[in-house]
């Protein structure tokens, strides 16, 4: 124990995070069956192992030339393309998921976003190879977001079925309230719905048993 160190106690904690990220990140104890660890980082993070760029503008000339920013390519890093332009005009960007694998992507942000820009250029023009500002984000790269199994771009959509929510290592004091715990018929995994879905169920648990 060093300095640092802050202890706090509560009748349940709840980990509103990504299954693989808690297992890679926290120690437990109790600590949970091999058997559990094993179901537990078998439940994908939606969107870990991907980045997305942001081409921010002073105007969003792609509008005024009559496009709607929405791209879907297969010539050029960004894969998926959208207005990313606020309601209100005061900010105006377009962002692409980029279809580069994460092991390709390490030490090479600048060279990505130069390509990026290129292919921008393409499609919209001159103007989009002047962005005000351009910014990558690898959540692959991320340690709250993505661990070392989390590295492939994900293709589909993961089915993810935690069989229980409440550990029972824990006498059903550990709650399991991310989005990857949103019951899986739903098909909210991983999505923000997810998380408000795990949320509502959580707190609803949590106020019949305080």
């Amino acid at each position: 124990v060093d300095n640092n160190t802050k202890s706090f106690s509560s009748r349940y904690v709840v980990l509103a995070m990504p299954p693989r990220v808690a297992m890679a990140s926290i120690r437990f104890n109790p600590s949970f069956s091999e058997e559990r660890i094993t179901e537990l980082n078998t439940i994908a993070t939606w969107m870990a192992g991907h980045a997305k760029l942001c081409a921010v503008y002073a105007e969003p000339f792609w509008r005024e030339q009559g496009y709607s920013g929405d791209v879907i390519s297969h010539s050029g890093p960004l894969q998926e393309i959208h207005d990313a332009s606020s309601d209100d005009a005061e900010l105006n960007a377009l962002f692409g998921f980029i279809n580069i694998p994460a092991q390709h992507r390490q030490g090479r942000q600048d060279e990505i976003k130069a390509l990026a820009l290129t292919q921008l250029q393409r499609l919209f023009g001159e103007l989009a190879s002047k962005p005000i500002d351009v910014y990558l984000k690898d959540w692959a790269l991320d340690n709250h977001t993505a661990t070392a199994m989390d590295q492939e771009i994900q293709r589909f959509h993961p089915v993810n079925d935690i069989k229980s929510v409440l550990e029972s290592s824990w006498k059903q004091r550990l709650i399991w309230s991310g989005s990857e715990s949103a019951a899986p018929h739903l098909g909210n995994n991983g999505f923000l719905e997810g998380a408000l879905e795990a949320s509502m169920r959580t707190s609803s648990f949590l106020e019949e048993h305080l």
